[in-house]
C-alpha cells in the first residue's frame, strides 16, 4: 500500500505515488479543497482529502493567474516550427523501422542515412 494521489477528469484517470506534480496547484484554489473521514472500525478510520473543482472553476483560476489562452497559444506558436519538424522526422523514421527488411547491421545504417536525407529533402 502506498499514498496515492489521483486526478480525474470525467472517466479518465491519472495518478501518482508519494508525488503531486506541481503544476496541478494552478489549477485549484483554497475554496475546492475537501476532507472526508471514512470509518473502517472503531480503532482505525482514513482520511480522504484533496482538491475538487469542475473545468470552467479551473479555468477561471488559470485565467486569474495569467495563465490565459494568448498565452498558451503563443508559447505553442513560439515552439511550432520546431514540433513540426520533430514529428516529421519522427514519423518517417518510425515508417522506414517498420517498412524495411534489416538484414544486416552494416547495411541497416546506410540504407537508414541515405532514406531519412531524401526524405528531409
Amino acid at each position: 500500500m502506498g499514498h496515492y494521489s489521483r486526478l480525474f477528469i470525467d472517466d479518465y484517470s491519472l495518478s501518482w505515488k508519494y508525488y503531486v506534480p506541481n503544476y496541478l496547484a494552478f489549477f485549484f484554489t483554497e475554496d475546492d479543497f475537501y476532507k472526508n473521514k471514512i470509518e473502517e472500525n472503531e480503532d482505525e478510520y482514513w482520511f480522504e482529502y484533496g482538491y475538487k473543482t469542475n473545468v470552467q472553476k479551473a479555468l477561471n483560476t488559470l485565467n486569474d493567474n495569467g495563465y490565459t489562452k494568448n498565452l498558451f497559444i503563443e508559447v505553442y506558436n513560439f515552439f511550432y516550427e520546431d514540433l513540426l519538424l520533430e514529428n516529421e522526422l519522427w514519423i518517417k523514421e518510425s515508417i522506414f523501422e517498420y517498412y524495411y527488411d534489416w538484414k544486416s547491421e552494416n547495411n541497416k545504417e546506410n540504407k537508414k542515412d541515405n532514406l531519412l536525407n531524401d526524405l528531409i529533402d
